[in-house]
């Protein structure tokens, strides 16, 4: 099912249903939908730099939390998403390649989100996040004259919004915009040593659900 139609459908479902649920522990997860934006490169010992870009990817989300009455959720969120390789400049050199391969990347979150009431029984949320992400890399370009390979850990974070609604009194629906972002990585190219790859930033569509375990 293409992810447009799930959006559809829990827009759908939003409108159609009652309020959210109440307060409780609760699993929840959902997919989404990521568009990375270009960022910048450089090797360090060849004086080289220039830009990356990776392709829109499909990402998988699961989270574990409580939600107080209030409307305040605290969670601890995993993501996981892998991105094509799209293309890669060479900035002093005035070279342009298609970049092959991938960049995964997981992550865990600590979220605090608000859930609101708007009107017509529509809830609101918003919230942020920080958690660490671990990235893999490998990938060519260049004719395969660069070869890069290797994984690292950087510092993550999040910020967003969406709708949030009730489809049965123990289960919400939510879909919501996240404006995410990873710090840099620092992956080995052959022959060159040290490539350092600039964080990735993206805009990501989600649609999810929580089960509340223990109202």
């Amino acid at each position: 099912m293409k992810f447009r139609t799930i959006v559809l459908a829990g827009i759908a479902c939003a409108v159609a249903a009652p309020a959210w649920a109440g307060s409780g522990f609760y699993a929840g997860a959902g997919l989404g939908s990521q568009s990375p934006m270009s960022s910048g490169w450089k090797a360090p010992s060849l004086n080289q730099f220039g830009k990356y870009s990776l392709k829109r990817s499909n990402t998988f989300i699961a989270d574990a939390g409580y939600k107080f009455s209030s409307g305040l959720r605290i969670e601890l969120e995993g993501q996981f998403g892998q991105y094509d390789g799209h293309g890669i400049t060479n900035d002093p050199l005035n070279l342009t390649s298609d970049l092959q391969g991938h960049v995964s990347q997981s992550t865990v979150y600590l979220n605090a989100n608000y859930d609101f009431p708007i009107f017509s029984g529509l809830g609101g949320t918003i919230g942020a996040g920080a958690g660490s992400a671990w990235s893999n890399t490998r990938g060519s370009a260049f004719n395969g004259l660069a070869v890069m390979h290797g994984s690292d850990r950087a510092f993550a974070w999040q910020v967003g919004g969406g709708l949030t609604h009730r489809v049965l009194p123990n289960l919400d629906v939510q879909i919501d915009y996240r404006y995410q972002g990873a710090g840099s990585m620092t992956v080995t190219e052959n022959g060159v040593g040290d490539l350092h790859l600039g964080g990735i930033k993206a805009q990501t569509v989600t649609l999810s659900a929580r089960l509340y375990i223990l109202p």
